[in-house]
């Protein structure tokens, strides 16, 4: 049965606990608060914050329009400013409400691009009988309403232009510029998207970015299959390489288990009885020194000659063992590399398939922010788990070369290590958790 002591210093149920007692703390913590105090204040000061992407300048608030297409930023809009968005008004419009609002009307636009390229194609391969359709082609309009300048977009395929945006005095006090000047801009901009959603609608240009899809798929399922090939060739190397250690470590303890019965008796038990006879004492004039400063010299140098031993063996590593840890590593650099792989064919697929791009703003942001995070944690968890052993790890057949008080300091060794070991995971952990 095992002791308490070896039954905690598992690797595994070490980190299994920290990552417990983390998970925990972070669901009981917010709980715990809640339940302490009353928060109604805080939601009242946060409904005061505008919202991520919202400015307020005074009693102006700004936000951008984002493209459908490929989800960068095309021009300003303002409103006056909303103080409490939890309880609005009827006169009460966020910035932010409106920004949404022109986001949909140009997804609705764009959608219908879309829908004429895949009418166009279904036609073109003859999957079932469909109508022959043109390109669709669109304008950007300005046009009156109330006395306030209107942009619309005039589609082809439509008798009445969509209405997109209203130039609102806001819009002028916040650009200081005169209607028709800002109106203009916007339209500009706006007509600079629908060319490039009508080029991208052209068969030619959607057969290449399919032809380009289909290679990029192609390239990462080649890079997923070498990878799997060499994670397995891997893993036979380090299954063999094991049984060699395993092999080695059984024959070495063996080696010194015989050594250790087959060795002479000391020379006390071999000394001749004694019959009375006095022992001769030979002078020497080196030995003059007092008996007891001998005895401390000699124990001083055996001292030192232990430490040293002990440096050495808590330093060295078997060829085996270094071998081992690479091939573990490398294991897992591959498994990341298919990863990475996967995730470089996503972002290239946004550049290929426009019906996808508006994601690849969204897929260079937030999960490769998460991705790299769960990288470099994982990386700062092998180093440090490494380290460690390098320094505290020692093999059977080492350790039963040594002496009583060599083994009894690198025990010691391999607690603190253990120690330090599983301090570093929780605090790699809970850094990588809090980012």
């Amino acid at each position: 049965m095992l002791s308490f002591q070896s039954w905690f210093a598992s690797r595994r149920l070490r980190h299994f606990l920290c990552l417990s007692i983390l998970t925990c703390a972070l669901v009981l913590l917010p709980t715990t608060i809640a339940r302490g105090q009353d928060l109604s204040f805080l939601s009242q000061k946060a409904s005061a914050i505008p919202p991520d992407g919202v400015i307020r300048y005074g009693s102006i608030e700004a936000t951008w329009v984002r493209s459908p297409l490929d989800g960068e930023d095309l021009f300003q809009i303002a409103a006056t400013t909303v103080t409490d968005r939890q309880n609005l008004g009827p006169d009460d419009l966020p910035v932010e409400i409106r920004a949404q609002s022109i986001e949909a009307l140009l997804q609705i636009e764009f959608e219908r691009f879309h829908d004429n390229v895949f009418r166009r194609l279904v036609h073109k391969w003859r999957l079932w009988p469909t109508d022959e359709l043109k390109a669709r082609t669109a304008d950007v309009i300005i046009s009156t309403l109330n006395n306030r300048p209107v942009i619309q977009i005039k589609g082809s395929d439509r008798s009445r232009p969509l209405t997109i945006i209203t130039v609102t005095q806001t819009d002028v006090d916040f650009y200081s510029e005169t209607p028709e000047v800002l109106s203009a801009e916007w339209s500009r901009i706006l007509q600079g998207e629908i060319e490039q959603i009508e080029q991208l609608s052209s068969l030619k240009v959607v057969y290449r970015g399919l032809w380009w899809s289909l290679a990029i798929l192609l390239g990462a399922i080649a890079v997923t299959g070498l990878c799997a090939c060499l994670h397995w060739l891997t893993g036979r190397q380090r299954r063999r390489l094991k049984q060699q250690r395993d092999t080695a470590s059984e024959s070495e303890t063996a080696r010194t288990d015989s050594a250790s019965l087959s060795a002479p008796p000391s020379d006390e038990a071999t000394a001749p009885p004694d019959n009375g006879a006095q022992p001769v004492t030979i002078s020497s004039s080196v030995d003059t020194l007092p008996s007891d400063t001998l005895r401390a010299q000699r124990k001083l140098s055996g001292l030192r000659a232990e430490r040293s031993r002990f440096l050495e063996i808590l330093h060295q590593e078997p060829p085996l063992e270094r071998k081992l840890s690479v091939l573990k590593f490398l294991q897992w650099l591959l498994v990341w590399l298919v990863v990475f792989a996967w995730y470089c064919s996503l972002i290239g697929l946004t550049y290929t398939l426009p019906i996808i791009r508006y994601w690849r703003s969204t897929l260079l942001s937030e999960p490769f922010k998460l991705l790299l995070i769960w990288f470099v944690v994982n990386l700062a968890l092998r180093v440090n788990r490494t380290l460690t052993h390098r320094f505290t790890q020692m093999t059977p057949g080492i350790a039963a070369k040594q002496s009583g008080e060599a083994q009894r300091k690198l025990l010691r060794t391999n607690t603190i290590g253990g120690a330090w070991e599983g301090l570093a995971t929780v605090v790699i952990i809970l850094t990588g958790t809090l980012l």
